[in-house]
C-alpha cells in the first residue's frame, strides 16, 4: 500500500472534473437555494456530457 498525504487534488480525476464544472461550466452566483443549485449542477453536467465527445473529459483526467 502506497502512502498518500491526507489532500491530494492532483491525485484525484474526480477534482479535475469537478474543478472544470465548478470554474468553467457553472455561472459564478449566489444561488437561491438548495434546489437551484442542483439545477445549475445538473445543466453543468449536461454541458461536460456534451463536451465528452470531443476528449474533454479524457484531458481532465490526466495529470500534466
Amino acid at each position: 500500500m502506497a502512502y498518500l498525504p491526507r489532500y491530494s487534488p492532483h491525485l484525484n480525476p474526480v477534482e479535475n472534473i469537478w474543478r472544470r464544472v465548478k470554474g468553467f461550466l457553472m455561472p459564478r452566483r449566489h444561488y437561491g437555494g438548495v434546489e437551484e443549485l442542483r439545477g445549475a449542477v445538473a445543466a453543468a453536467m449536461e454541458r461536460l456530457k456534451e463536451q465528452m465527445g470531443r476528449g474533454v473529459l479524457q484531458s481532465l483526467c490526466t495529470n500534466t
